[in-house]
């Protein structure tokens, strides 16, 4: 906006200056000037204007981001509840299908992150489907648990063991995370 009022005054000065030549210029000058001051005007209008709608455009965008964080808590929540209700029985094939890749499972030394159902089918699943794993599962309360950064952390209150239910890069609700 500096850049177009420095502008408008440079060329109104080139303007004014030719103008001083001679009487006949006075009134092409005059009429340009007024068109550089009506030229300014509309700039600064439609920079406020553009101003306007990006905030508008930001509000939207943040009314929509909580629109679905609600929605990827809703339905975190009906899948905790749902492997809550399933877990004696549960099988990794259909723990995998409940999982949004890439997922960290904490085995080994350093926990790995698998990329895609076949990584995770090829984990032992005694690793990460301890019996502690399940009882923590089982005793969670579901319902009260807060959504975190993280997400949905269903298990132990004191940490692990827990299956973490977030969402993945490509916007998928599941299991981010099982710490046994």
């Amino acid at each position: 906006m500096k850049k177009m009022k420095l502008a408008a005054v440079l060329i109104a000065i080139i303007v004014l200056g030719t103008a001083c030549a001679g009487k006949a210029e006075e009134t092409s000058a005059a009429a340009e000037t007024e068109a550089v001051i009506e030229a300014t005007e509309e700039a600064e209008t439609s920079e406020e204007e553009d101003k306007a709608a990006e905030e508008s455009q930001e509000a939207a965008d943040t009314a929509s981001e909580d629109e679905d964080e609600a929605l990827a808590e809703e339905t975190a929540r009906v899948l905790a509840k749902a492997l809550k209700e399933s877990i004696d029985e549960i099988t990794p094939e259909d723990l995998a299908i409940a999982v949004a890749y890439p997922c960290y499972v904490g085995v080994g030394k350093d926990g790995e992150t698998v990329k895609n159902e076949e990584e995770f089918l090829a984990i032992d699943p005694s690793q990460y489907l301890t019996e502690e794993l399940k009882e923590a599962i089982k005793a969670a309360d579901t319902d009260s648990i807060e959504w975190t950064e993280a997400g949905l952390v269903v298990g132990a209150p004191e940490g692990t063991p827990n299956v973490v239910f977030g969402l993945s890069a490509d916007g998928t609700v599941g299991i981010t995370g099982i710490n046994p």
